[in-house]
């Protein structure tokens, strides 16, 4: 089982294209308005799979894999130019 929270508590800042193995990635940018800041938890006593949760992590992932022809044209640019173009 793997638990995935519906309001992210941490921030990627690491995401912003000023490193050297990563390019400029809003994918995991987390805003402000959907950042959890509460402190005050209350964990459920029955801890259940959601099927529409599941399937939204899937669409998510699903979404994440860029079709290879883009990939590639990245990659070669990142070569060429020094960072992506898609």
């Amino acid at each position: 089982m793997c638990l995935n929270p519906s309001k992210s508590y941490v921030d990627n800042i690491g995401l912003d294209g000023s490193g050297v193995h990563c390019g400029n990635s809003q994918t995991l940018v987390t805003t402000e308005n959907t950042l959890c800041t509460k402190s005050n938890l209350n964990w459920p006593t029955e801890i259940a799979e959601s099927n529409q949760a599941v399937e939204a992590v899937k669409l998510f992932y699903k979404n994440e894999n860029k079709p290879f022809i883009v990939r590639a044209t990245n990659k070669l640019a990142r070569l060429v130019i020094g960072k992506n173009i898609f």
